[in-house]
Formats: structure tokens, C-alpha cells, sequence
């Protein structure tokens, strides 16, 4: 094995309290990210779910995604839809009726990549590192909220860890079958979402770590390091020759220019995006607290891996950084999940630190200065002291996530606003904010009922423009915010337009509450 080994021949932490502990926090995750699983269904809430179902449906139908996909755009995600909507769903049925088992299936990605955290923190410091990133990264509301929906980032994230994970099972091990494995892993990882290229070659190249102080190695590991070069090398013939990766730049709108350019990254922008990122877990203030923790990883250095460290560092820098060397216009936070989970990592082995401190003061303590109740589990008292602290400062972000969780289980009236309108108004064309758009659209919101409501292109109130003005446009409804009742420039419509219903803001309910106006007074 390497020097940066911990001397133990066992891949998987062996500890029984280990395993029991990870089970815990999946029911954790279970509890929280299973919760609200059919959020608003039959409405179809978010915006880019219909996206990929349409993607996969349009092949099924007519071959290809155009007009609905981007061409370039990784076949990941519409591979994992295609077979459910092909050979599962009934005929004529809605293909929002596949969404709960696909989202079933998301929800999975996220709680398998919790176990790929727990086992990576092991494998870089200690078993309760491991613990304390998942719990980490369990708790966070900003996984909360992404994790229910039929999205990519999970099977991304998934895949760049067991990437990573079995890489480094390889290169510590001398396992070429991990090795190979984790080339395999990190090529499903970039049909999902290409970002995960910038991690290629740190798994690449991972057998050649400390051959200068393991020379032994050095067969092995250049060779085992020459065939994940070729593999990957077909691999990426096909994503940039035969497949039309290298069109994004034309057809996807937040690139700046329209072809594939380098460009010189911006500090200021790397550093605004780390900052968001690292408040979805903990504030600040409490990141510059605990920093010195650890810097103490230093003094610790022999307690911990420092192959798995330094490679899990790398990761999430060529992950933050990778981006930024494309001509994006704007970076989103929905794009670094794998970065976050890395994060994550980093904070459970930083409290490696601490726990190593508080281990090194007890020891120091004389026997006649302890009691004798402490002196038998004096050694657990650091491991329960650094778990209590985590769990208290922790407790804020799963306070928020468990509310987050409850929402997505409330109904949404949506589903009843369709209800109604289909079955009590005429059709009619309406105007809407962004909450309402697509409600009674067929294919983008899951509508169903038997009459159509064509929707005004463009976010509208009812106040940009004169009543006159929308009757001409032959607008016959307005389903406004609620909150429009009390605006004093409602009193000018009042007697122009007629309620038809009201859905006022209900903590019972996880829409915002609405109104429905027609606009002609009855």
C-alpha cells in the first residue's frame, strides 16, 4: 500500500457502531428527502422536469428531442426516463403519472451518495468524520429542496463519488478492477452533466500517486494509469466527435459566445460562489470558528490519509474552478451540488482536528485528576463532546429541511384551480404571474381537463396595462397573487372584472394563494 494508507487492508470500515450510524442518518435522509416525494402532482411544479420528460417522450414518438431538447445536452437523464415512458406508462395517460416512481428513483441517487460521503470521510480520517459529513450534508435545506425532482445533479453527484471512492480504493489497494471501475463510473457521471469532466482526470491518474516513495508500484501503476487514459480517450471521442457536445455554445443560452473558448477565470466570482455554498450549510461566521479545526489536521497529519484528502481537495477545486474557464454568463448555484457534497467532506474530516485535540487532553489528564466514573469511558468522551457540538450546530439547518419537507407534503390548489376552471368557467385565454403559468398547460404542467386555457405569453399583472388593453389582446381571465385584493390600485378594476374564486395564502397549503378574475364585470 501507499505511505498516505492507514495500514488497514480493509476497504469498508469494519466497526459495528459505524454501519448502525450510517443507517441512522439514511433514515435520516429517507425521512426528509421521501417526504413530499409527489409534490404537487398532478401539477407539475418545477420548471425543468417537463423538460426532460418531453425529451425522452419526443424520441419515443418521433425519433428525436428537437424543438424540445438541446441537442447537446448529455443523454443521461432521458436514457433513465425513456424505458418508463415506452414500455411502462399506460396509453393515454399523462406522462406525469411516470414522475412519482422516477422520482423514487432521483431520491435514491441522493441517499446512496449520503452512504458515498459517510464512506469517503472514513477513508480519509476517521469512521465519525465519515458520520458527521453525511450528517452534514443530510441536513443542508439547499439538498432538500433539489432532492425530490426528476433532475440530473444527483445521478452527477452519485457517480463523481463512487468515481473518486473507487479510485482511491484502487490506488491505496493495488485493485486494477477498482481502478477500471472508477473510469466507468466517472464516464456515467459526464452523461449526466459534462461539468463532471473537470474530475476525469484526477481518477485518471490517481494510480500514479506516491510512486516516487513506492517504487514497487511503479509497473502496476503506470500501466493501470495507460489503460484508464485509453478508455477514457474512446469515451471522449464519442461525447466530442460523435455526439454533439461541442454544439452547446449555439444552443445553450447561458454561454456568451457560440463556440467552445477557454477563458481566464474570474477570483471574485469563484470566491462569491464559494461563499454561497458554504452558507447553505452553516453561516459564515461559524466556518471561521471552526476553521481552525482544521488547520489542526496539520499537527494530526499521522492520523489521517492524506491521499484521499488531497485528492477529495482537488476534486472540489477543479469542480469550482472548472467552470469558471467557460464563457458562462451566469453561474448558478443548481450546477455545484457534487462540489457542496465534496464540501461536505471536507468539513467532517476538518473535525478529524478537533476530536484529535480534545483525544490528546484527556490522555494528558492524570488518573488522579479524573473521577472515577470518567476514567473507564474516558476515550468515547471526545468522540460523544465533538458529536453533540456537531448535532447542536447543526440543528438550525434541520429545522429548516424538516420544514422544507412538510411543505412539499401539503396539497397544492393548483390542482383544484384546474378543477374548477374546467369544470365551472368557459375557456379563455388568462394572464398570470410566474406561479401560474403553466397550470393549464398540457404538456409542461400536467393539465388534463377537457377545455383549453391558452395562457398571455409573458409573466403579466393585471395592472400593466389598461383593462381595454387586455380585452383587446381577447384576455377573458386574470390569476393573480392574492395579495392583489389588497393593493389599493385594485379598487381601478373592481368594477371592471368580476371574482370568480379566491384561494387565500394557507400554511396548509404549499401554493401561495390566488385569485381568479374574469375580465368583464358579471
Amino acid at each position: 500500500m501507499l505511505p498516505d494508507s492507514t495500514g488497514d487492508n480493509h476497504i469498508l470500515p469494519r466497526a459495528k457502531w459505524w454501519w448502525l450510524g450510517l443507517a441512522l442518518l439514511l433514515t435520516l435522509a429517507g425521512w426528509l428527502y421521501l417526504r413530499g416525494y409527489d409534490a404537487s402532482l398532478p401539477f407539475i411544479a418545477h420548471v425543468d422536469e417537463p423538460q426532460n420528460m418531453l425529451e425522452a417522450l419526443h424520441i419515443i414518438e418521433i425519433g428525436h428531442a428537437r424543438g424540445v431538447s438541446r441537442e447537446s445536452y448529455p443523454p443521461g437523464l432521458r436514457s433513465v426516463i425513456y424505458p418508463f415512458l415506452k414500455h411502462l406508462m399506460p396509453a393515454d395517460v399523462h406522462y406525469g403519472s411516470m414522475l412519482p416512481p422516477l422520482r423514487l428513483i432521483t431520491i435514491s441517487t441522493w441517499l446512496l451518495a449520503v452512504a458515498l460521503i459517510a464512506l469517503l470521510g472514513a477513508m480519509a480520517a476517521r469512521p465519525l468524520s465519515g458520520l458527521i459529513a453525511a450528517a452534514v450534508w443530510i441536513v443542508n435545506p439547499w439538498v432538500v429542496e433539489r432532492a425530490r425532482w426528476v433532475l440530473p445533479d444527483g445521478y452527477l453527484t452519485l457517480f463523481t463519488l463512487l468515481a473518486l471512492l473507487l479510485a482511491l480504493a484502487g490506488c491505496l489497494h493495488r485493485r486494477s478492477s477498482f481502478s477500471t471501475a472508477a473510469v466507468y463510473a466517472m464516464m456515467l457521471a459526464i452523461i449526466f452533466k459534462t461539468q463532471a469532466i473537470f474530475v476525469a482526470p484526477i481518477v485518471l491518474l490517481l494510480p500514479m500517486v506516491g510512486l516516487r516513495r513506492a517504487p514497487a508500484q511503479r509497473e502496476w501503476a503506470w500501466k493501470q494509469t495507460f489503460w484508464n487514459c485509453v478508455r477514457f480517450a474512446i469515451f471522449l471521442a464519442w461525447l466530442l466527435v460523435l455526439y454533439p457536445t461541442l454544439d452547446a455554445p449555439r444552443e445553450i443560452d447561458y454561454f456568451s459566445v457560440t463556440e467552445v473558448r477557454i477563458v481566464a477565470p474570474s477570483p471574485l466570482k469563484i470566491w462569491r460562489l464559494l461563499e454561497m455554498i458554504l452558507e447553505t450549510f452553516l453561516p459564515l461566521s461559524v466556518w471561521f470558528v471552526a476553521m481552525p479545526g482544521g488547520l489542526l489536521l496539520w499537527r494530526y497529519r499521522n492520523r489521517v490519509n492524506g491521499a484521499v484528502i488531497g485528492s477529495i481537495a482537488l476534486a472540489a477545486l477543479a469542480l469550482l474552478i472548472g467552470p469558471h474557464l467557460l464563457p458562462l454568463r451566469g453561474l448558478q448555484m443548481r450546477q455545484f451540488y457534487t462540489l457542496g457534497a465534496m464540501l461536505a467532506i471536507l468539513v467532517g474530516i476538518g473535525v478529524t482536528g478537533i476530536l484529535s485535540m480534545l483525544e490528546e487532553a484527556f490522555a494528558k489528564l492524570a488518573p488522579e485528576r479524573v473521577s472515577q466514573f470518567v476514567q473507564g469511558p474516558r476515550q468515547l468522551i471526545p468522540a460523544v463532546l465533538v458529536t453533540a457540538l456537531a448535532a447542536i450546530a447543526l440543528a438550525p439547518n434541520f429545522r429548516e429541511s424538516d420544514a422544507l419537507a412538510r411543505n412539499f407534503a401539503l396539497h397544492d390548489r393548483r390542482n383544484d384551480l384546474m378543477r374548477y376552471m374546467d369544470t365551472s368557467v368557459p375557456p379563455g385565454k388568462y394572464i398570470s404571474n410566474f406561479d401560474n403559468h403553466k397550470t393549464f398547460n398540457r404538456a409542461w404542467g400536467g393539465y388534463a381537463g377537457v377545455h383549453d386555457f391558452p395562457w398571455h405569453k409573458g409573466y403579466s399583472m393585471l395592472a400593466d396595462k389598461p383593462i381595454e388593453d387586455w380585452r383587446a389582446l381577447d384576455v377573458d381571465y386574470a390569476i393573480m397573487p392574492h395579495r392583489i385584493l389588497s393593493d389599493a390600485s385594485f379598487a381601478a378594476y373592481q368594477d371592471e372584472t368580476a371574482l370568480l374564486k379566491a384561494y387565500p395564502p394557507d400554511p396548509n397549503f404549499r401554493d401561495p394563494g390566488m385569485v381568479v378574475l374574469r375580465l368583464y364585470p358579471i
